[in-house]
């Protein structure tokens, strides 16, 4: 019942955290339904490997006691089946239990709310209208969600120097003017850029008032990041 106990809880938290650190980010399902799911796939194990076990003990010398039918029917011999079968399945339990010391229990959690904060931060940018780029495009420095900084260029610059940056000298055929706007935390650290490409207008450059009006949307999408993940980096 020990092993039994080890196998049942060890595959329900492994396969209910990946469940939830992966579909339950991209469906939204709540931490109980991805532990259910994993109990689900533990209960399918233990069918499908029952015997596993036993088999395995019995090989290495651990067999059932040689007890007669009357014998096992005996009121004292059934008392310490049971409380032998309870208190195994305790400690394999406990036992399966372990492996939470060596898991990062916050990452579901993490990723979720790192979704919600790029869908805020899309939604922020899709409707920000009065600094009329015709693209615009957000950069995570973290990696987790949305498009990773480029290693070069200047949504790179923008992330290392942590300042407003417009280009406006290349040719409007090939390459339309940018703007990349840095997004802050409170101690100065860049968790995104968003890129600006394109002015709606023909012709027209990235102004004064529209580096402006982007660096309010990057307070903006701020406050929203350590409404968000501010735990998490506090941690």
């Amino acid at each position: 019942m020990v092993g039994f106990g080890f196998m049942d809880n060890f595959i329900m938290i492994q396969a209910g955290g990946l469940i939830d650190s992966t579909l339950g980010v991209k469906f939204g399902l709540a931490t109980l339904t991805a532990a259910a799911m994993g109990q689900i796939c533990s209960d399918v194990s233990g069918v499908v490997f029952g015997g596993v076990v036993e088999r395995a003990l019995s090989r290495i010398g651990f067999n059932p006691p040689s007890l007669s039918q009357a014998q096992r029917k005996l009121p004292l011999c059934r008392n310490v089946s049971m409380a032998g079968a309870v208190i195994g399945v305790i400690c394999g339990c406990l036992l399966g239990a372990s492996t939470l010391m060596f898991m990062d229990l916050e990452s579901g959690d993490r990723q979720r709310r790192s979704h919600e904060t790029f869908d805020a931060w899309n939604q922020m940018v899709d409707q920000c209208h009065a600094i009329g780029a015709r693209y615009s495009t957000i950069y995570s420095a973290g990696g987790d969600v949305g498009v990773a900084i480029p290693q070069s260029g200047i949504v790179r610059d923008c992330a290392e120097s942590g300042i407003i940056l417009r280009c406006e000298r290349y040719n409007f055929e090939s390459t339309p003017p940018t703007m990349c706007v840095p997004v802050l935390t409170p101690d100065g650290k860049v968790v995104a850029v968003v890129e600006f490409k394109g002015k709606k207008i023909d012709h027209d450059v990235f102004t004064e008032d529209d580096e402006k009006l982007a660096e309010m949307l990057a307070s903006h999408m701020s406050i929203i990041f350590m409404t968000k993940m501010g735990d998490s980096l506090n941690r």
